[in-house]
């Protein structure tokens, strides 16, 4: 919702699908000046469908493709890349940046040429990097807000601010009760999907700690002890964070 409200305040005409197998076929139908693709879907991930849609034919198959993803990991990022997207945003996405890409991508004159391998040169990175400590260090040193994503966020949205901020306690609960059980089962999948999602929202709504505290949680080879132990903090710190939004 916060990309699609974004979208259309740059004046875009935007359309949403919930998978990555969706986003092929509705790129496989043409009409489309660009396409902005999560990395971690279910059914087909963004990798996987970008690779697919670089295999379709004609236009179809040389739409500029942009990863949003809270993937921020270097090796992870390059493996993105070489599945033929044209720019790269993590998030929280700086949203200056990827209006002037699409600009640049959609600009008849600057589309990128497929070289025959589903590659394009020259890819827009915008990366943002959290360094974490231990967590007594991170707890200590992390504010709850970045107050000035807040009021980016303010900015950009106008009176759909509300609203937006309204999301952010079901979301985050929701993402932490499947992390919590994906952890208690053992399900190394699930667990790393709902600490990525729950990454994600945390950055897009400025609530640093619990974005460094799901980063770290993205590491499913953690010992259980430790896992737990930061479970325990999240839940603390995202508590602290709605009391915080108010």
């Amino acid at each position: 919702m916060l990309v699609l409200k974004m979208l259309e305040r740059m004046g875009h005409v935007a359309e949403a699908v919930v998978n990555g197998r969706e986003a092929v076929e509705a790129a496989s139908n043409g009409g489309y000046d660009l396409i902005l693709m999560d990395m971690q879907m279910p059914v087909m991930d963004g990798a996987s469908a970008t690779r697919e849609i670089r295999r379709l034919p004609g236009m179809a198959g040389r739409v500029p493709v942009v990863a949003l993803t809270a993937d921020a990991i270097s090796n992870h990022r390059e493996r993105h890349l070489q599945a033929g997207l044209d720019a790269y945003f993590t998030k929280p996405i700086d949203w200056n940046t990827l209006a002037e890409a699409i600009v640049r991508l959609t600009s008849s004159k600057t589309i990128p040429q497929d070289d025959g391998q589903g590659q394009h040169p020259d890819p827009v990175e915008q990366e943002v990097t959290i360094e974490t400590g231990p967590e007594g260090d991170l707890l200590i040193q992390l504010p709850l807000l970045d107050t000035v994503r807040l009021e980016e966020l303010r900015a950009a949205v106008g009176d759909s601010y509300d609203l937006m901020i309204g999301m952010f306690p079901d979301s985050a609960r929701e993402e932490l009760d499947a992390l919590r059980n994906a952890l208690d089962t053992a399900d190394a999948v699930t667990a790393r999907r709902a600490a990525h999602t729950l990454k994600g929202v945390a950055a897009s709504f400025g609530a640093t700690r619990v974005q460094a505290i799901t980063h770290m949680l993205e590491d499913t080879t953690l010992p259980p002890a430790r896992s737990q132990a930061l479970i325990t903090s999240l839940e603390t710190a995202l508590d602290a964070t709605l009391v915080a939004l108010g």
